[in-house]
């Protein structure tokens, strides 16, 4: 893939380390005469890498002292983040553990220090995300809610028995704390990617495998490597990856688990019997063509195989890093899961929606045509507008 002198520095400079011939390309990429400095910022700060970015840059890379203030404010604001959410997370683990709540931390500051160690504050983190068991959610929401003080905070009240049934997770804020700039906030999940019905299979696997560990001397389940690396792909995919943090995730995790051969069979495996294996050919694909992740070529076939040729996902001429934009109908390959899908969003419209369209009561039934055209609008803009710009060019 060609990339522009900017995009090809935020790739290299925004992971844990540095390779000596990283170090002599990203040379060469920032000596460019025309090299776009805010630019260069402006995809730091989308993608949320400016910590590695900051990292790697300082001592080895002259660079505006602009960009260098401007990378170091949000490192120190990410770093009071991620301590403030750490003391909370571990607020939470030990109410959980004390009331026999069984638990398992998804992505989140656990993830990152166990793939960037002493470097884990420089990775952003947004909330807290945490798996329960679906019978044990009515009471581990009371429990934050008395003990630590967490509610929702969304004008709308929906039963929790539905929620239950559509949906994957709720989310819940903590007042506001006088040292950050934003609320507590934990995503409360039952169900790790879409809901229980579509995450059946996963569901079972994940807490069947799951295994006792310690974080910072407190018990806490994970899921295994096999069953992570499958979460992490189809979380990122799920998000079409417009974050590449998360994609750096996934590179890192394949680095340090060291995946055997058989492993990459239950891999394979787990893909197609969770019915994510669009999902993960997606992710990987991406991976590889990024980052240079060692992925066998053999799995990208196999989880390919009926549905697209890798060559093709990088068909976007619009917008670094040039991927094709794939609606989520796109990418489950179960028709069951599909129609499931598509009444669970019509059913439950996303936040964006109810900000920018916001109905009375009385009106809500015009989401579901509402949120039907929004997302065949995204679809085609995303895919063709590139198209349409060189028709109106042309015209000119």
């Amino acid at each position: 893939m060609h990339f522009k002198p900017e995009e090809k520095a935020v790739l290299l400079l925004g992971r844990d380390s540095l390779k000596e011939e990283q170090t002599e390309e990203i040379k060469k990429n920032l000596s460019f005469g025309s090299f776009h400095w805010e630019h260069f910022y402006h995809l730091c700060f989308v993608h949320g890498l400016w910590g590695f970015v900051f990292d790697n840059l300082n001592g080895r890379f002259p660079y505006p002292g602009e960009i260098k203030k401007k990378l170091s404010l949000l490192c120190q604001s990410t770093a009071k983040r991620n301590d403030l959410l750490f003391e909370e997370q571990k607020k939470i683990l030990n109410l959980l553990n004390r009331e026999g709540i069984a638990a398992i931390m998804l992505k989140g500051i656990d993830l990152s220090q166990m793939l960037y160690g002493e470097k884990w504050r420089l990775k952003s983190t947004t909330d807290i995300d945490l798996l329960v068991g679906l019978e044990d959610v009515p009471r581990t929401i009371f429990l934050l809610q008395k003990e630590l003080g967490y509610g929702e905070l969304t004008g709308r009240k929906t039963n929790l028995k539905t929620l239950l049934y559509w949906d994957k997770d709720i989310s819940l804020y903590k007042e506001k704390n006088p040292l950050d700039f934003a609320p507590s906030i934990l995503e409360l999940h039952w169900s790790v990617a879409f809901n229980s019905k579509i995450d059946r299979r996963a569901l079972e696997i994940i807490w069947r495998e799951k295994t006792l560990g310690m974080w910072e001397n407190i018990p806490l389940w994970r899921m295994n490597k096999v069953n992570e690396l499958l979460f992490l792909l189809v979380h990122g995919s799920k998000h079409r990856w417009e974050c590449l943090r998360h994609l750096l995730d996934v590179h890192e995790y394949i680095l340090k688990s060291n995946f055997k051969e058989k492993e990459w069979e239950e891999i394979t495996d787990k893909a197609f019997y969770f019915g994510w294996e669009r999902f993960c050919m997606l992710g990987l694909a991406l991976a590889q063509a990024l980052y240079d992740t060692p992925v066998p070529a053999e799995v990208l076939e196999t989880l390919g195989k009926n549905w697209i040729k890798k060559e093709e996902i990088f068909s976007s001429p619009s917008s670094f890093p040039y991927v094709r934009h794939f609606s989520l109908f796109e990418l489950f390959s179960s028709k069951k899961d599909k129609l499931f899908f598509a009444l669970k969003s019509l059913r439950f419209p996303s936040e964006e929606i109810v900000k920018h369209y916001p109905l009375p009561s009385f009106l809500s039934f015009l989401y579901i045509p509402l949120s039907a055209s929004v997302a065949i609008f995204h679809w085609l803009r995303r895919n063709f507008a590139s198209v349409f710009l060189r028709g109106l060019l042309k015209k000119k």
